[in-house]
């Protein structure tokens, strides 16, 4: 996989984060204090459920749909 530039990419970048907020459920109003981020941040990691999607979000996200596998095609 072309990792390195997918991340040269800045839209990759707000495409993950989005990815994140979306598949573990954080909230706006969970972004408010830098206090509620770390708990909302440690929340994630100790529920495998949230932490199992956003794994497959990620799969999905780097994935190219145009080739067989998980690779990029040559």
């Amino acid at each position: 996989m072309k990792i390195v530039e997918r991340f040269k990419n800045p839209w990759f970048i707000v495409t993950l984060v989005g990815l994140f907020l979306t598949a573990t459920g954080i909230n706006p109003e969970t972004l408010t204090s830098w206090v509620l981020v770390k708990e909302a941040l440690l929340s994630v990691f100790a529920n495998p459920f949230l932490l199992g999607c956003f794994v497959l979000a990620l799969i999905g996200q780097f994935n190219n749909p145009t080739t067989p596998g998980l690779g990029d095609g040559k």
